[in-house]
């Protein structure tokens, strides 16, 4: 039996119970299958990410608020910090993006470091999933497309 998010039993008992389930709160269950594509919630988006070659650490995060809905990772600086500063840059680029009447979505936004990439890839309206990588050990180009495909998986409100 899997846990819930409370780490009890899994209420999930028959197959027409764990589809209402699943409908009703998502984000219970690790991944499920919906038509063909496997969905995916919050943690297991995120140690997909950790994944990515050069992945130093990655996070979810409600920019409006700048609360980090999940992170994981270990990198030579404050992930929280840095995720929650990453706030910024993407309320600066809407907030220029709509002054030059520009109706184009975000898809994402890089910053190149020497030794590090940052990425921020935009989730709905209101999130974005955040990435930073060693740059000697990455590929900026397969780092961008799994991100997509991680964004694409995520099972979130996306309002």
């Amino acid at each position: 039996m899997r846990a819930t998010r409370g780490g009890g039993a899994n209420p999930f008992r028959t197959e027409t119970s764990q589809r209402r389930a699943i409908e009703a709160h998502p984000s219970l269950v690790d991944v499920h299958q919906v038509g063909r594509r496997e969905m995916s919630d919050i943690k297991s988006s995120i140690e997909r990410a950790l994944q990515i070659d050069g992945c130093l650490g990655a996070a979810l995060v409600d920019f409006e608020s700048g609360l980090c809905l999940g992170v994981a990772g270990n990198p030579p600086f404050d992930l929280e910090l840095a995720a929650a500063g990453k706030t910024e840059v993407v309320r600066a680029t809407k907030a220029i993006r709509d002054k030059l009447g520009v109706k184009d979505r975000i898809d994402d936004i890089l910053i190149t470091l020497t030794g590090q990439y940052h990425m921020i890839r935009m989730v709905g309206t209101s999130m974005f999933l955040y990435m930073a990588l060693d740059r000697r050990r990455s590929n900026l180009a397969l780092a961008r497309k799994e991100l997509a495909t991680i964004d694409k998986d995520l099972e979130v409100d996306r309002l």
